[in-house]
């Protein structure tokens, strides 16, 4: 249950006057003068324990690099992630955007767009950067692409 003072404040809110006032006595912007007194105060004081703060801090730590890092995974970069971080795909993937002008070439539109290989990269790896074995598309459209795929090779399995 709730006590006497919680329900006399639950009480007064309910008025709009009462709420109107603290609204407005709360909604001011300090003077200028003020900022500027508090803001250069403030400059060049740090916590007491900044220093361990900041050797402890992200990357800094070498308790959180390499094999001690919490995500560590062996030292196995996915070969799809390495693939696309090199310079000849982000060369081929501009190349096949440019042929396409930049557009979907299943439904037209122009903007957050995927490269997308024809002939899948894992059956044929000799194709990954023939501009020919690219096209364009847009995510919604390569989704659509992809489930056809992915359900022509579960097909396959299955016979």
């Amino acid at each position: 249950m709730k006590n006497k003072y919680q329900l006399a404040a639950k009480k007064r809110w309910e008025n709009p006057e009462y709420r109107k006032k603290i609204s407005e006595a709360h909604s001011h912007e300090l003077p200028k003068e003020w900022r500027e007194n508090m803001s250069e105060a403030k400059k060049g004081i740090r916590p007491k324990n900044y220093e361990e703060m900041r050797k402890n801090a992200g990357f800094e730590n070498a308790n959180y690099k390499g094999r001690k890092h919490w995500n560590w995974k062996g030292g196995i970069t996915p070969e799809k992630k390495r693939l696309r971080s090199i310079a000849k795909y982000q060369i081929w993937r501009n190349a096949v955007f440019l042929r396409d002008d930049f557009t979907c070439q299943r439904c037209g539109i122009g903007r957050y767009l995927e490269a997308h290989h024809k002939k899948s990269v894992r059956d044929y790896p000799e194709l990954i950067f023939k501009i020919d074995n690219g096209m364009t598309l847009c995510p919604p459209c390569h989704t659509e692409v992809d489930k056809h795929r992915f359900a022509i090779k579960q097909k396959d399995k299955i016979l």
